[in-house]
């Protein structure tokens, strides 16, 4: 029988308390584009002629057209002329290398520019070179790096870690268990697979910390990235090794995906977090998920009501439909905290496995940090 989040979350309330252990937003008189590279503005506002939108992408997108006039008040407007295409390197007219605000379009609306996004943190890697031959990078028993077809080397791109579960390998979570191989995940993200020291990443955390540190800063050295963001998932003993990274002192990740993981120790800090689990899943503990969500509700500040957060079924890779039960906790503020508690038989009926809807999820939860 399916159970939902919430009777789970009230079940975890009691037992945590005793065991103590945009997309574009609207700019001034219209839309500004969502996308991370300065994507188009929107309409612009009727009978005024307003400012453009500002943008906030590192590369800044084309504003509106930088001599039109704008339209004069009381006037019927058909909304303002659109930026123009994707930013780049290069400000467009009308635009900054920030994004800055776009000319005032005709008719009363406006030129907008590039996302609502701040602006990238390159890594000291950019400029060091472009797509590495075949787009990827792999060091047996360490790491695989994978390159999206658009990275030239010189505009920062945002990172996933990928953390593989306990016996298994990174190459196993690339090909198999998340089965990320050729998806949209390495054709938007640069991707890093790690392989832990050891079987697993908890039984020598300290040594995994540094193994993550070290991969990182190879990364980050020697090829361009977006520094400020950098996103970790992982299944079981990874997923609990990406949980662990938010209890370090660094704050190097912009949010985490965990899956099947469970509860953490130390003083961890608030991020975004989409934690998945199965509703049969004990392998972290008794209560399918339901501590491990509690702490990042306490942590992020989340109420302790929730919505519903849409996501739809899908065919499990083992038998049957597969209802992902998502919600998103309220009052987040900056940390959105997302539960999702599935009952996808995958892992041998335990519902410990790598559910069928987690990619696309993960992705789009990703996506909302620009």
């Amino acid at each position: 029988m399916f159970i939902s989040p919430r009777a789970f979350f009230c079940c975890s309330l009691f037992l945590f308390a005793c065991s103590s252990t945009n997309d574009g937003d609207d700019g001034t008189g219209g839309q500004v584009g969502g996308s991370a590279q300065g994507g188009g503005g929107g309409a612009g506002g009727k009978n005024t002629a307003a400012s453009g939108g500002s943008g906030s992408s590192a590369s800044g997108g084309s504003g509106g057209a930088a001599n039109a006039s704008g339209g004069t008040a009381g006037t019927v407007a058909t909304g303002g002329m659109a930026g123009g295409p994707t930013g780049g390197n290069t400000a467009g007219a009308g635009g900054t290398p920030q994004g800055g605000a776009g000319g005032m379009g005709a008719m009363g609306g406006m030129g907008g520019t590039g996302g609502s996004s701040a602006a990238a943190t390159p890594s000291v890697g950019c400029g060091k070179g472009g797509r590495p031959a075949g787009g990827e990078i792999i060091v047996a028993d360490q790491y695989i790096f994978t390159f999206p077809p658009t990275y030239d080397g010189t505009t920062p791109m945002p990172v996933v870690f990928g953390f593989h579960g306990a016996n298994n390998t990174n190459v196993s979570f690339r090909n198999t268990d998340a089965g990320t191989k050729g998806t949209d995940f390495e054709k938007l993200y640069v991707m890093a697979y790690v392989k832990s020291i050891g079987t697993n990443w908890t039984q020598d955390l300290n040594a995994n910390f540094g193994r993550f540190d070290a991969v990182y800063t190879e990364l980050s050295t020697k090829h361009c990235i977006d520094t400020s963001r950098v996103f970790a998932m992982g299944h079981s003993s990874g997923a609990q090794f990406s949980s662990s990274l938010v209890c370090r002192p660094d704050a190097r990740l912009r949010a985490v995906a965990p899956v099947s993981a469970g509860t953490t120790n130390g003083n961890c800090r608030g991020i975004p977090a989409l934690l998945i689990h199965g509703t049969r899943d004990t392998a972290r503990g008794t209560s399918n998920g339901a501590e491990h969500v509690a702490q990042f509700v306490m942590r992020n500040g989340c109420a302790t009501n929730s919505a519903v957060f849409n996501v739809p079924n899908c065919n499990s890779r083992q038998s049957g439909s597969v209802t992902p039960g998502c919600i998103e906790y309220q009052s987040c503020g900056a940390n959105p905290t997302v539960w999702c508690s599935h009952n996808d038989p995958f892992y041998s009926n335990t519902n410990h496995g790598w559910p069928c809807f987690a990619n696309q999820t993960i992705l789009d939860f990703f996506k909302r940090f620009r």
